[in-house]
């Protein structure tokens, strides 16, 4: 959930837009290689006909290659015309950076209770938090659904721009839409829905992740914060948008 793959890079697109038009590609080049193949070929009826055959021969091949060069160039570039006029790339993705929608300085502090959870402490708080990878620049906070509980069942993660520079950069370059794209692709959530991001802005998505620990997912990114909502064996994307509306509400100031 946390090591988020760059899907919008100029490398993945190309190997995207590589394989839509490259293997069809391929397959006409194929094709055309072999139904040409009598006529890159040619074949002497005598010994008088040998030294003209085997020049024109020469000379087919020689087209041949450079026809082939001339397709390859041609997918080339449509590959990098492609890319290059993605809206959702580049210059163009650049250019709507997250700080339009939503002022910044905002900072998160985890509410002790939100949307019926309550947030774990002590040592029960520090071993769960002993688990989460260390190098992240996210928070966490976990909650039981009952009080002084200590069975998490709901997950909060948030990210600042002044705990992370990076963050900053990131939204000062790219729109909300780019880095929850990013956030799923790492979550390897192939279809989160847009739910309302609620009056402080931004962008929210929410989507379920299977496997081991499954849960409903809702991220949402605005000028200076981005944060997580975990919930626990949950699988309705509208309850946990609401309870994900409700924690981001209580914990973004």
């Amino acid at each position: 959930m946390i090591l988020a793959v760059d899907v919008h890079s100029h490398a993945y697109q190309i190997g995207q837009y590589s394989a839509e038009w490259g293997i069809p590609a391929l397959i006409v080049v194929v094709l055309a290689w072999s139904s040409t193949r009598t006529w890159r070929n040619p074949v002497a009826h005598g010994l008088e006909e040998a030294p003209r055959v085997a020049a024109l021969r020469r000379r087919r091949g020689y087209v041949s290659i450079l026809a082939t060069v001339l397709a390859a160039g041609a997918v080339v570039a449509a590959v990098l015309v492609e890319v290059g006029t993605d809206p959702d790339y580049g210059p163009v993705a650049e250019s709507a950076p997250v700080a339009e929608s939503t002022p910044a300085g905002r900072t998160v502090e985890a509410p002790e209770a939100a949307a019926g959870y309550h947030l774990i402490t002590g040592e029960a708080a520090a071993a769960l938090a002993a688990r989460m990878p260390s190098a992240s620049p996210e928070h966490y906070w976990f909650y039981s659904a009952t009080p002084g509980g200590t069975r998490p069942t709901l997950m909060l993660s948030a990210s600042t721009a002044e705990w992370n520079p990076k963050l900053a950069k990131e939204n000062a370059a790219h729109s909300a839409a780019w880095g929850l794209r990013n956030f799923f692709a790492g979550a390897r959530i192939d279809d989160p829905q847009d739910v309302d991001a609620g009056p402080l802005g931004g962008a929210m998505q929410c989507g379920y992740r299977g496997g081991k620990a499954p849960a409903m997912i809702c991220r949402w990114n605005d000028a200076s914060t981005s944060g997580a909502v975990a919930v626990f064996d949950m699988t309705d994307v509208h309850q946990a948008a609401a309870i994900a509306l409700q924690f981001r509400n209580a914990a973004e100031h």
